[in-house]
């Protein structure tokens, strides 16, 4: 009796190999990895801080009292080790405060940042930056550190970013692995080095120093201002080039929003759910007006605008960024916030 089988068909078999190739991706994308690894895996300067926030959060015992997060003008304008001074020397107590701000727009790893410290510390208040608009784009950072999970389940809708970390997201697996089973291949270390950690605070608001083994170089002092005419020309420069971007008709502003303001909410319902407090920082352009979303804002809590405290023109090193006399002036309205919250630290 002949047992041979007929052949597969053109369509079956193209369905089988991609059966097979999904089944192998997936298995890809499910690779163990440690998770320290994956976080001083970012190694570029606007990015580097990422390690440090995760041995901050797992490995230094020092309480995280106050957290800031947002973008770069919170990276160069919020001090917090001169936030904590002034406290200090309001209140006579000691309150641990922490600036996990890293540079680039996207809400998206604000959401994994504050998810990574509110599930693993005890926060009494986070602070979140909040601008003029809210960003179209996501954190390019995202891809790199986010859980498969979350990629796989980021907002789809206007996220142009959302196919790319999937695309990529096989490759980074593999590559996390290795570095995982073999460090030694590839100088990686599987253990918190006590002797390479930063320490309990990361400002940058002098210059930007970056990590044990990956310093920034040169570290320029950001000491550089401008005149109220310098300012306003780099305004009118910014306002022409965000008006040349192709953008949907303004009925449909919130939408192209929609992903970034998603994970606004998530942040501000996972404050909640923990009892944090939440406060949003207007961290302005020079002399911008009230942010847009405001009143989407103010659902979940109030906006902080420290307005006059920083409104002269020689504490900007440009347009967007305080300089270091901006963050130091900053410093002092903080704290004052911060003691009309929680006037006395328990």
């Amino acid at each position: 009796m002949d047992d041979r089988r007929a052949p597969l068909s053109p369509l079956a078999y193209l369905g089988l190999m991609a059966a097979a190739a999904l089944v192998m991706i997936t298995a890809i994308c499910l690779l163990p990895h440690s998770r320290l690894v994956r976080f001083n895996n970012m190694t570029e300067p606007a990015v580097v801080k990422a390690g440090w926030i995760y041995e901050r959060i797992h490995h230094d015992q020092t309480p995280i009292d106050v957290m800031f997060i947002g973008t770069s003008r919170s990276v160069f304008g919020v001090n917090s080790g001169a936030v904590e001074s002034a406290y200090r020397q309001t209140t006579g107590q000691t309150l641990h405060v922490t600036n996990f701000a890293m540079q680039h727009l996207g809400r998206d790893l604000h959401y994994l940042l504050v998810r990574e410290a509110l599930l693993n510390r005890t926060v009494r208040l986070l602070v979140l930056e909040v601008n003029e608009d809210e960003p179209r784009d996501l954190h390019p950072a995202f891809g790199p550190l986010a859980e498969a999970s979350d990629i796989l389940f980021a907002p789809l809708f206007i996220n142009v970013s959302y196919f790319a970390n999937l695309g990529r997201l096989p490759l980074r697996q593999a590559q996390l692995f290795l570095r995982t089973l073999l460090p030694g291949a590839y100088g990686t270390t599987l253990e918190f080095t006590a002797t390479k950690y930063r320490g309990a605070q990361w400002d940058d608001t002098y210059a930007a120093i970056g990590s044990y083994d990956h310093p920034i170089r040169p570290e320029l002092p950001r000491l550089q201002s401008h005149s109220e005419a310098e300012l306003e020309q780099q305004r009118l420069q910014s306002a022409r080039a965000i008006a040349r971007k192709l953008s949907l008709p303004p009925a449909f502003h919130q939408l192209e929003r929609r992903a970034n303001l998603s994970y606004f909410q998530a942040i501000a319902e996972l404050a909640r759910k923990q009892g944090v407090e939440i406060r949003f920082l207007m961290m302005p352009q020079h002399v911008a007006a009230a942010p847009a979303f405001s009143a989407f804002y103010q659902q979940y809590g109030p906006i902080w605008s420290p307005g006059p405290a920083i409104v002269e023109a020689k504490l900007w090193t440009d347009i967007n960024h305080l300089n270091h006399a901006g963050a130091m002036a900053l410093a002092p309205w903080l704290a004052g916030q911060i003691t009309s919250l929680m006037p006395n630290k328990p």
